[in-house]
């Protein structure tokens, strides 16, 4: 195996809660509730700024929170298939989610969600996988159910 380079790292975006972009919207319409939506806004922004993906040569990374933090890794030899996801609020920002799904026990699915450029990561992931796979061909997985 050569040396681990990182190819990509990225955000999470508020429009990972939709439901409060929304409200929020909502809320700032009225001059009174102003305070109280942009106190929202701020939670949420942090809450979203906590998720940080990175995608190497050799894994995907995960890492979340804000005061703890938990990192999960996915080795890319694992990974069976990658879903691209565009809800509507996200395609019109040219953002998207990337579903991966992986033979990892302990982390079967990995979201990487409401990133901008969803569809050339999830491009540059299956390439990555696909490159790995052919460059490590004696790495092999008995699937087993």
């Amino acid at each position: 195996m050569g040396v681990e380079t990182t190819v990509w790292t990225g955000r999470s975006s508020i429009m990972r809660y939709p439901t409060a972009v929304v409200w929020i919207t909502v809320m700032s319409i009225t001059v009174v509730l102003i305070p109280v939506a942009l106190v929202v806004y701020l939670i949420k922004r942090a809450q979203a700024r906590s998720f940080l993906y990175e995608l190497t040569t050799q894994r995907l990374r995960l890492t979340t929170g804000i005061i703890t933090k938990r990192t999960t890794e996915i080795e890319l030899f694992r990974v069976k298939e990658s879903v691209l996801e565009e809800p509507f609020l996200m395609r019109m920002r040219g953002m998207g989610n990337i579903i991966v799904r992986s033979s990892d026990q302990a982390n079967p699915q990995i979201t990487i969600a409401a990133i901008s450029q969803a569809k050339d990561v999830r491009e540059k992931l299956r390439t990555l996988e696909l490159s790995f796979r052919m460059n490590n061909g004696a790495i092999r997985e008995i699937e087993s159910n």
